[in-house]
Protein backbone atom coordinates (compact mmCIF):
# COMPACT_ATOMS: atom_id res chain seq x y z
CA UNK A 1 0.00 0.00 0.00
CA UNK A 2 1.19 3.18 -0.72
CA UNK A 3 1.39 6.51 1.14
CA UNK A 4 -0.88 8.93 0.22
CA UNK A 5 0.62 11.65 2.42
CA UNK A 6 2.40 15.01 1.71
CA UNK A 7 6.17 15.05 2.28
CA UNK A 8 7.13 18.05 4.84
CA UNK A 9 8.16 20.81 3.39
CA UNK A 10 11.94 21.89 4.97
CA UNK A 11 13.12 25.63 3.96
CA UNK A 12 17.13 25.45 3.97
CA UNK A 13 19.26 27.77 5.52
CA UNK A 14 22.94 29.31 5.05
CA UNK A 15 24.28 26.79 7.68
CA UNK A 16 23.41 22.98 6.98
CA UNK A 17 23.65 23.87 3.31
CA UNK A 18 27.56 25.37 3.47
CA UNK A 19 28.20 22.08 6.17
CA UNK A 20 26.83 20.03 3.49
CA UNK A 21 29.73 20.86 0.99
CA UNK A 22 32.14 21.63 3.40
CA UNK A 23 33.84 18.21 4.36
CA UNK A 24 35.80 19.37 7.04
CA UNK A 25 32.22 21.22 8.69
CA UNK A 26 31.61 19.26 12.12
CA UNK A 27 28.03 19.06 10.93
CA UNK A 28 28.92 17.94 7.35
CA UNK A 29 28.06 14.10 7.49
CA UNK A 30 24.55 14.99 9.47
CA UNK A 31 23.61 17.85 7.01
CA UNK A 32 24.61 15.46 4.17
CA UNK A 33 22.19 13.20 5.49
CA UNK A 34 19.24 15.41 6.07
CA UNK A 35 19.26 16.78 2.65
CA UNK A 36 19.18 12.61 0.99
CA UNK A 37 16.09 12.15 2.48
CA UNK A 38 12.93 11.62 0.34
CA UNK A 39 10.82 12.24 3.36
CA UNK A 40 11.31 15.93 2.93
CA UNK A 41 10.36 18.48 0.51
CA UNK A 42 13.30 20.82 0.29
CA UNK A 43 13.01 24.59 -0.65
CA UNK A 44 15.82 26.85 -0.46
CA UNK A 45 15.78 30.77 -0.85
CA UNK A 46 17.52 32.43 -3.10
CA UNK A 47 19.27 34.93 -1.58
CA UNK A 48 20.49 32.02 1.14
CA UNK A 49 21.91 30.65 -2.09
CA UNK A 50 23.79 33.79 -2.86
CA UNK A 51 25.16 33.73 0.52
CA UNK A 52 25.96 29.96 1.02
CA UNK A 53 28.30 30.29 -2.92
CA UNK A 54 29.79 33.33 -0.77
CA UNK A 55 31.17 31.46 1.42
CA UNK A 56 32.24 28.23 -0.93
CA UNK A 57 34.11 30.76 -2.73
CA UNK A 58 35.60 32.61 0.37
CA UNK A 59 36.51 29.52 1.89
CA UNK A 60 36.56 26.37 -0.90
CA UNK A 61 37.46 25.70 -4.33
CA UNK A 62 35.31 26.54 -7.57
CA UNK A 63 34.90 22.73 -8.25
CA UNK A 64 33.39 22.54 -4.56
CA UNK A 65 30.99 25.50 -5.37
CA UNK A 66 30.02 24.53 -8.88
CA UNK A 67 29.37 20.71 -7.08
CA UNK A 68 27.11 22.84 -4.81
CA UNK A 69 25.12 24.26 -7.93
CA UNK A 70 24.85 20.93 -9.21
CA UNK A 71 23.46 19.42 -5.92
CA UNK A 72 20.83 22.20 -5.55
CA UNK A 73 19.23 21.88 -8.84
CA UNK A 74 17.09 19.63 -7.57
CA UNK A 75 15.60 21.42 -5.14
CA UNK A 76 12.68 24.11 -4.87
CA UNK A 77 14.07 27.53 -5.16
CA UNK A 78 12.08 30.53 -4.16
CA UNK A 79 12.59 34.07 -4.91
CA UNK A 80 11.41 37.08 -2.77
CA UNK A 81 8.19 38.75 -5.02
CA UNK A 82 7.94 42.09 -5.03
CA UNK A 83 5.23 42.19 -1.82
CA UNK A 84 7.89 40.46 -0.03
CA UNK A 85 10.60 43.20 -0.57
CA UNK A 86 8.57 45.73 0.70
CA UNK A 87 8.04 43.48 3.72
CA UNK A 88 11.90 43.26 3.89
CA UNK A 89 11.65 46.93 4.39
CA UNK A 90 9.18 46.41 6.93
CA UNK A 91 11.29 43.73 8.63
CA UNK A 92 14.97 45.75 8.12
CA UNK A 93 12.92 49.17 10.28
CA UNK A 94 11.71 47.47 12.96
CA UNK A 95 14.28 45.12 14.09
CA UNK A 96 16.93 47.82 13.15
CA UNK A 97 18.98 47.34 16.33
CA UNK A 98 18.67 43.69 16.26
CA UNK A 99 18.93 41.17 12.95
CA UNK A 100 20.26 43.68 10.11
CA UNK A 101 21.13 42.76 6.44
CA UNK A 102 19.26 41.20 3.63
CA UNK A 103 19.52 37.52 3.84
CA UNK A 104 18.08 37.07 7.30
CA UNK A 105 15.57 39.74 6.96
CA UNK A 106 14.29 37.65 3.62
CA UNK A 107 14.38 34.38 5.93
CA UNK A 108 11.41 35.83 7.52
CA UNK A 109 8.83 36.51 5.37
CA UNK A 110 10.22 33.31 3.26
CA UNK A 111 8.75 31.04 5.69
CA UNK A 112 5.37 32.68 5.49
CA UNK A 113 5.45 33.38 1.75
CA UNK A 114 5.09 29.57 0.51
CA UNK A 115 1.96 28.23 0.87
CA UNK A 116 3.08 26.03 3.53
CA UNK A 117 -0.67 23.88 4.88
CA UNK A 118 0.16 23.91 8.80
CA UNK A 119 1.78 21.14 10.78
CA UNK A 120 4.26 20.97 7.29
CA UNK A 121 6.67 22.93 7.48
CA UNK A 122 9.97 21.71 9.34
CA UNK A 123 13.49 24.00 10.00
CA UNK A 124 16.57 22.90 9.59
CA UNK A 125 18.41 25.36 11.05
Amino acid sequence: MTSTAMPSIAILDTGPLYAAVDTNDADHRRCRAVLERTDLQFVIPTLILAEVSYFIGKRLTAREEAAFFRGVSRFEIEAPNPQEWLRIAELVEQYADFLRGLIPMWSLPSTTAISVPFGRATSLR
